[in-house]
């Protein structure tokens, strides 16, 4: 008694001195943790315990697939919250803001004319855009990724493609954005809607084996 006064928090006291104890001779005391069913102590469960969980976002949860690759996902979710090294950022650092690396119509090394207003990507979005019976014009980034989310699909594999599509061409415009910066390459339309269509090829491939799709 005399020790749970002196050590143990002054709010806990009268919870502590009410607990019953069962005790066994002969038998070790053990830990119960209360937060798993099991009684074994995890870090995730503590975590989930302490933590202030944010409403989930529908919008942020279709970034990922499981059968998409992580890179292809973790770029558009950078893209999304501004953590690409475009001259948003290294404009902070004190250096001077680059120009894009487009193959016509150049403008300012931004993610909002990477990936949605340059010209480059406006003609990749306007292709796919034109197939998929979605509206490219007049908008932003998040709300076109959004038209296509949101479109309504015919089956399972209609909204693969819908979900997957504009996470392959933000990887694919990030990829040829680089090597023209950093490989000397030039930017080339048809070679990113061929690996965009690439891309949703093999995505059908791995989510639906069972069905034999045409590579052409």
């Amino acid at each position: 008694m005399e020790t749970v006064l002196q050590q143990a928090p002054h709010n806990m006291v009268a919870s502590i001195l009410s607990a019953h104890f069962h005790y066994q001779q002969g038998v070790v005391d053990q830990a119960m943790w209360k937060l798993n069913t099991n009684g074994n102590f995890t870090c995730s469960s503590a975590w989930s315990e302490l933590r202030v969980k944010r409403c989930r976002s529908l919008f942020y949860a279709f970034i990922w697939h499981k059968n998409i690759p992580f890179k292809c996902s973790f770029l558009l979710w950078r893209a999304l919250k501004g953590k690409l090294p475009t001259n948003e950022k290294i404009i902070t650092f004190g250096n001077d803001p680059a120009t894009c690396y487009c193959w016509d119509r150049p403008g300012w090394d931004t993610i909002d004319h990477t990936f949605k207003t340059g010209h480059f990507v406006a003609h990749i979005w306007r292709f796919f855009a034109m197939h998929a019976g979605i509206n490219y014009e007049h908008t932003t980034l998040t709300n076109l990724i959004m038209r296509w989310w949101s479109t309504k699909y015919n089956n399972e594999a209609h909204k693969v493609i819908l979900q997957a599509t504009p996470i392959f061409i933000c990887w694919n415009i990030w990829k040829n954005r680089c090597a023209s910066k950093h490989g000397g390459k030039q930017s080339n339309t048809s070679r990113v809607k061929y690996v965009v269509y690439k891309d949703n090829y093999k995505l059908l491939t791995t989510t639906f084996p069972y069905i034999k799709w045409s590579s052409n």
